[in-house]
Parts: structure tokens; C-alpha cells; sequence
């Protein structure tokens, strides 16, 4: 709407360049670009324009709501036009279009008539627009990529006759201001659309048959760049066609593209208590709305963005919502439950928020009494004071500072202190159980956390252990984690500490210690969980990141095909601990970053660690046995009272044919540590440092060892279990007996001290009350 405008083309560099780059690879893989659809549609700024005969906005209701999705490269033209009906500027009956870099909307006359955003329209992104008139009230509103930008309550109504409809253009004898850039997704509707109703349905497709909808023009036509002068109208899903006037419709420039301000095939999700309509649930490019919780809460949801409106939305065990796009929570309340995960991606941000909006998370711990745990923070700017349930939570609140002395590494936290993204805390479960709830009422500062977290490592030489915690509303995966952060990432850490309290009212607990050696891909860290890290000491800090959250409840075991893992407990009364050993040929028998880990001392009623050298190591990375080579892991057992200990074997994620089995060397038994066997044995109060050992067989020659008599020889020895106290003779092929073991007690197995004088087969005959027993064996001189 400019009184001196004349016909020209100014380009600007990195566009054309963009252009001929385009022209380019259409030129050179034709068949790839013959294969992508049109997405959008280009305007070359000069001369492209479509126009449709029969306006919906002059021959519908006087009221309205004009939408468009738009992307320019640079202000050169002036006064661009998006849809408008015009003969010049005295004349013109409605308009929006780019007032030099600014969005403006207006009726009848005048380029500044009815509203303006101050801002200025973003270059080269897309840009959704949108305007609304209230014929009634002459209320018009200006809206900039969902949100109000302008309101003008005295906007007058349209006058003069009817007139076309231009999309690109204003235009009259002397005057032409084109658009210059990429348009798509134009809806014209008779009714005002409301706020939620513009900010929510603006990244998808409609269905065209929405209430109020005269016209809509998806430009999902032709082929991307390639030659479309066969098409000589745009096709409208709801209303009249338009005709192309200008355009090349070949090429890079003047054409229908691939580029695109809504995905093609998109569509939005309504819940209305039950299921979602008006399609399938939502997707990943999908836009999905939550305005009521009645009679049901949507479970699992996976969205481009995700609206929720006037209602608590609440996501529970098991449950998980990732959001790739808008998350608004305007008047509502989303909640994470325990067990609950909530994800945004790198692309998704919360666009608005009211004081009536609340994000919080929710976490239970099932304590029976008095208990510590470690605490982080999965969104913003909240305060120590501003969480927890019971009043026990007030009198013992800490942070961890590992470059302080022993006695003073506990820092207390008032209630006023921020819990800082990434950083773990401590405090006193409540009792009996409890629930922490992190939130905060205006919506702002109580934002889900997003996005990369950093954290600086510090310590001393002798003690780098780092109180970290997960940042997000959603678990990490824990393999993830640790291979950014581990060695064979940034290897800023060697392993990972989770505290587990005995849950008995005495603050008494263990570290379970997680690194390369025993972390599945299954594994997962809570949401709000704490946890240690063992810094290197390097100067890089701890990454959280996007790519480690995770949604899901299952995922595959990890799989070493090197790798033999082992897990034995030893407990009692509810206490207990653990020590992972990891047989590969890739190991030594030094300390290997990232797979040997010290043991992490709590305050500990059992303590099981394997001793290489002078360290206690929690998870011991050995180098796989050698054929016919003895093996021995020295074990470092403490209790702190007596009675009755169970020792069992866990967990074998890898199982193998090879033996694994614990000696008692004050007793002179072999324990078999199948897994989910258990042996109990009596031990008094102290710490056991040469009496454990683990041996592993490398090869098994006779029988399997059975519950019943039997026999079976490894390392040289000949290993016995009998159901009944038994006598025990060996004899060579021929028949000559060897060897002869009175009185062998039943039940454990026993390790006979066998001298033969070669090597051979030999068989063994166990003599019980019940009978006697025979398998032969091979043993070495």
C-alpha cells in the first residue's frame, strides 16, 4: 500500500546463493526431487501472485480470522502483501502484510490502520501470522507465532464493494508490492478464533471441515522444484481455487518447494476423556490437546507439541509424554507422579505460561522408618524450603564438597537455598514414607528443565566424589550417561555411587557401584535422583543432555560379547551388599578406568569387596582365567554383628559354561555360586580379609555338579558333594584303588587333597548307607 513503488527485483546474495545451490541438486539428482512432493509454495517478489475470485472474508460474515504461515529472506520489498483485497491505498477493503519489517493488519484505508506489532519479522525461518476482527465490537488482534502481539478495539468495518482475493499481492494500476519469499498453510475462517484455538492448531493440518473454516489452501501440490506448468490453479481443501498468475512453476524460485511451515500429513489430537478424535492419538509431527481429564487420563503420549488447558493432567507409573515441539500448560496442571517421565526434546519449548499454571513433579520414596536418600532438582529455581512433606525434612538438609577435609565434606542448606540443575542433596525421609513434590505456581521458574546441563567436577587428589543428580522430569538412561561421561566419552568420571538405606531406622546403608562393567542398557536413574560420581579430575565438567533421557519401562539388555559378568550379595536382615566381577581378554589386572571401581564406603552393617593390591574394589575387571591355570579373587568381607550370612549369586547377564565358586579357606569348603543359589554360613562380628576367595573353573572334566552324591575335578583337584556322610575311594582304570577318604561330611562340597602318579581318568566311588556312587574324572599329576 505504497504510493511509489515501482517494478524491480533487488536479491539478496545469500538467497540466490540458496537458490542456485537448490537449482543445482535438482539438476543433478532429478529423480530425487521428481520423488518429493510440494510443501510450499515460493513467490519470487516481482510478479507471483494467486488470486481467488470469490474472497471468503468480503462475501462471508463481516467477522473473521485470516491465517498464513510465512518465510522471507530480507525487508528489500518494502510493503510485501500476504492476503489482501485492494485497489490502492484509499481503497483497500482488508489487509495483512510486512510495513518494512514489521507485521501489520488493517481495513479500508491508510498503511498504518488497525494493528502493528513492534517487533520485527524473523528473516529466513518461518513465521506463523495471524489476524482477527470482531465486526461487532471492532475489536482486531494481531497474532505473531501463536502469541497476541497487538490489539486495536476501534478498527472500523470494511467499507466499498466486493473485490478478489490477492495472496501475494496488493495491486492496483500504479502499484504492486509482492511478497517475496515462502508461503503456506492459508485458512480463512467467518468466525473470531480465540487465542488457544490460533496458538494450538497452527503446526498442523486441519481437516478441512472444521466449523467457521470458507477457505483453505495447504500448497501441497506438484513436485518440489521440478517442472509443475501443467498446474494452473491452487487447490483448496475448503473454499474456491485460485489461479496462478506469475509464476515460472519450474525450478528452485517461483514454484512449489520442499520447505515448509507445516509438516504435510500432520494432524491434531483432541482427548475427550476417553480416546482421541478426531483421528489416531497423536504422533511425533502431530499436535495434541488435553482439555479434559474425564472420566480418563491419556497415557503414553509422543507429540509434536502438546497443549493442556483448565485441567490436571497427570502422568503416572509407567506412563511417559515426550513433547518435540510447543508445550503449553496455560491454566493447568501437569503432574509428574513417581515413576512418571516427562520429555522434551532439543526442538521443544514451553511457549506460555499463566500464574494458574503449575508443572510439578512428584516423587514417593516407600521408606517404613526414618531414612537418608539424595535428592535433585528436575526443574527450575526451586528452594529447599519449598519441597517436602513432613516437618523431619527441615532439621537435616545438605549439599556435598568434596575439596573440603574429611569431617567437614557436608555443607548445610537453609531453606531459602536454591537446589542448583544437576546437583545432588541430602536429606531425612520422613516417617513413615513420603512424597516430595517440586513445583512452583506462577509457571515461570517452575518450568520442566531442558536441554544440556553442565556440572563442574572439583575434589582433592585423594577424594573426588562429586553428589550429582538427574536434572530432568524423566529417567536417563544410565549407559547413556556414563558412556558420555566415562571413558569412552569425555571421561570426566570412572563410575557411578546409588545409596540403598537398610530402611531400618538406623541411617545405615550401602553404595551400589555402576560403571562399564555391569551397567545394562536397561538401566535407568530416576527422575530427582541423586547419585555419586568418582571424578578423574580432569578439568571437563559432567554433561546431562537430551539424548540420555528416556521414556520407556523396557529396552534390551546390553551385550558384551567379551564380557562375563558377575554379581554376588551377601545379606542379612535387610541389609546387604555387593560385588561385580568382570571376566574379558581385554582386561588386565591393573586398575582399568571406567571398569575397576574402589568401593564407596557408607555406613555399612556388610561390607563385600574383592582386594587387588591395596585397593578395595566394588567392581573387580579381571583378565579372562587361562586354560588350566588356577584363578583366585582375594575377598574383603566385614560384618558388623554376628549370626547367620546369605551368600548368592544375583545376576549373570552373560551365562557361561565356566564355574564360579566361593571358597572358604578357614573351612576347607567349596560353595557352587549358581545363580539364585543361596549359602548361608554362621560368621561372628569383624572383618574377614584372607578367608574368602572366588575361584573359577576353566574347564569342568567329569560330571555336573548335582544335588545329589557326586564328584567332578577342576585345577587339579578333586571336588566332592555328598547327600550323606560317605566314604571316598579312588581307583585307576584297572581297578587299583588309589586313594582312600574316610568319614566326609555331607552337604558342602569338599576339595580332597588327591595325589595321583600320572594323569589320567580316574574313577571315584562315594560309599553311602544308600549305596555307592561311581563317575570318572580326569586328573592332572
Amino acid at each position: 500500500m505504497t504510493t511509489s513503488i515501482t517494478k524491480h527485483r533487488v536479491w539478496n546474495f545469500n538467497y540466490l546463493l540458496s537458490a542456485l545451490l537448490l537449482c543445482l541438486l535438482v539438476a543433478l539428482q532429478p529423480n530425487a526431487a521428481q520423488a518429493q512432493a510440494g510443501a510450499s509454495l515460493n513467490f519470487d517478489g516481482f510478479d507471483d501472485y494467486v488470486e481467488v475470485t470469490t474472497d471468503p472474508v468480503l462475501y462471508g460474515a463481516a467477522s473473521y480470522t485470516k491465517e498464513a504461515w510465512i518465510r522471507i529472506p530480507n525487508y528489500t520489498n518494502l510493503f510485501p502483501n500476504i492476503l489482501t483485497a485492494g485497489l490502492d491505498g484509499s481503497n483497500a477493503r482488508h489487509f495483512i502484510y510486512i510495513n518494512v519489517d514489521k507485521l501489520t493488519a488493517g481495513h479500508n484505508i491508510g498503511f498504518f490502520a488497525g494493528v502493528g506489532n513492534p517487533a520485527s519479522v524473523p528473516l529466513n525461518q518461518w513465521v506463523h501470522v495471524a489476524v482477527t476482527y470482531d465486526h461487532t465490537s471492532t475489536t482486531m488482534r494481531l497474532y505473531q507465532d501463536g502469541l497476541l502481539v497487538a490489539t486495536n478495539t476501534g478498527v472500523a468495518q470494511i467499507t466499498g464493494g466486493l473485490l478478489p482475493l490477492n495472496i501475494g499481492r496488493f495491486q492496483n494500476a500504479s502499484q504492486v508490492n509482492h511478497f517475496w519469499g515462502d508461503i503456506d498453510e492459508v485458512r480463512i475462517w467467518n468466525v473470531v478464533r480465540t487465542d488457544d484455538q490460533i496458538k494450538q492448531f497452527r503446526k498442523c493440518e486441519l481437516t478441512g471441515g472444521e466449523a467457521g473454516l470458507v477457505a483453505y489452501y495447504r500448497f501441497n501440490q506438484g513436485v518440489a522444484g521440478g517442472n509443475n506448468t501443467a498446474i494452473t490453479t491452487l487447490a483448496a481443501t475448503t473454499g474456491a481455487a485460485g489461479s496462478f498468475n506469475g509464476f515460472a512453476l519450474t525450478g528452485a524460485t517461483s514454484n512449489f518447494t520442499a520447505v515448509l511451515g507445516v509438516v504435510s500429513g500432520s494432524k491434531y489430537a483432541i482427548w475427550n476423556g476417553t480416546t482421541w478424535g478426531p483421528g489416531t492419538p497423536p504422533t511425533t509431527t502431530d499436535v495434541a490437546i488435553i482439555s479434559t481429564t474425564t472420566p480418563n487420563q491419556p497415557g503414553n503420549i509422543n507429540t509434536g507439541s502438546l497443549f493442556v488447558t483448565g485441567v490436571t493432567h497427570s502422568i503416572g507409573a509407567g506412563e511417559s509424554v515426550s513433547v518435540d515441539a510447543d508445550f503449553d500448560y496455560s491454566g493447568a496442571t501437569v503432574e509428574v507422579l513417581t515413576g512418571g517421565s516427562f520429555i522434551q526434546t532439543s526442538n521443544s519449548t514451553v511457549i506460555s505460561s499463566t500464574v494458574a499454571s503449575r508443572f510439578r513433579v512428584v516423587r514417593t520414596d516407600g521408606k517404613n522408618n526414618v531414612g537418608y536418600n539424595f535428592i535433585s532438582s528436575p526443574v527450575g529455581a526451586i528452594t529447599m524450603g519449598s519441597i517436602g512433606n513432613n516437618a523431619g525434612f527441615t532439621t537435616f538438609r545438605y549439599r556435598h564438597d568434596p575439596t573440603l577435609g574429611s569431617g567437614a565434606r557436608w555443607i548445610a542448606v537453609p531453606a531459602s537455598g536454591t537446589l542448583a540443575q544437576g546437583v545432588g542433596y541430602t536429606y531425612v525421609q520422613p516417617s513413615p514414607g513420603g512424597s516430595f513434590t517440586y513445583e512452583n505456581t506462577d509457571g515461570v521458574f517452575g518450568r520442566p528443565r531442558n536441554g544440556n546441563v553442565n556440572v563442574a567436577m572439583t575434589g582433592q587428589p585423594s577424594y573426588r566424589y562429586n553428589l550429582v543428580g538427574n536434572p530432568y522430569p524423566s529417567p536417563l538412561n544410565m549407559l547413556t550417561f556414563f558412556n558420555n561421561n566415562g571413558p569412552t566419552g569425555t571421561g570426566v568420571i570412572t563410575d557411578l555411587n546409588f545409596w540403598v538405606d537398610n530402611n531400618n531406622g538406623t541411617g545405615t546403608g550401602a553404595y551400589l557401584t555402576k560403571n562399564g562393567a555391569n551397567i545394562a542398557a536397561g538401566d535407568r536413574i530416576a527422575v530427582a535422583q541423586g547419585f555419586f560420581v568418582n571424578s578423574t579430575g580432569a578439568p571437563q565438567p559432567l554433561n546431562f543432555n537430551n539424548a540420555q533421557r528416556e521414556s520407556g519401562n523396557v529396552a534390551l539388555l546390553r551385550t558384551e560379547g567379551d564380557m562375563e559378568r558377575f554379581k554376588m550379595t551377601v545379606s542379612r536382615d535387610g541389609a546387604k551388599d555387593e560385588l561385580w566381577v568382570a571376566f574379558s581378554d581385554r582386561f588386565t589386572n591393573q586398575i582399568e578406568s571406567g571398569y575397576d571401581a574402589a568401593k564407596f564406603e557408607g555406613n555399612q552393617v556388610i561390607s563385600l569387596a574383592a582386594r587387588m593390591g591395596d585397593d578395595r574394589l566394588a567392581i573387580a575387571a579381571l583378565p579372562t582365567p587361562q586354560s588350566g591355570k588356577n584363578f583366585e579373587l582375594s575377598l574383603n568381607l566385614m560384618v558388623r554383628s554376628g549370626g547367620s550370612y546369605a551368600f548368592t549369586a544375583e545376576d549373570v547377564p552373560n551365562p557361561t559354561s565356566e564355574k564360579l565358586f566361593l571358597e572358604d579357606r578357614t573351612t576347607g569348603e567349596f560353595y557352587f555360586l549358581q545363580v539364585g543359589k543361596t549359602h548361608t554360613l554362621t560368621l561372628q562380628a569383624g572383618t574377614y580379609r584372607d578367608r574368602f576367595f572366588l575361584r573359577k573353573s576353566n574347564e569342568v572334566k567329569g560330571a555336573q555338579l548335582g544335588e545329589s552324591s557326586n564328584a567332578y575335578a577342576f585345577d587339579n583337584g578333586l571336588f566332592v558333594r555328598t547327600a550323606e556322610t560317605a566314604q571316598v575311594a579312588l581307583f585307576n582304570t584297572m581297578g587299583t584303588e588309589i586313594q582312600r577318604f574316610a568319614n566326609v561330611a555331607a552337604g558342602s562340597v569338599r576339595n580332597l587333597a588327591v595325589n595321583v602318579p600320572m594323569a589320567g581318568v580316574y574313577i571315584v566311588k562315594i560309599y553311602t548307607a544308600s549305596g555307592v556312587n561311581e563317575s570318572r574324572v580326569w586328573l592332572d599329576r
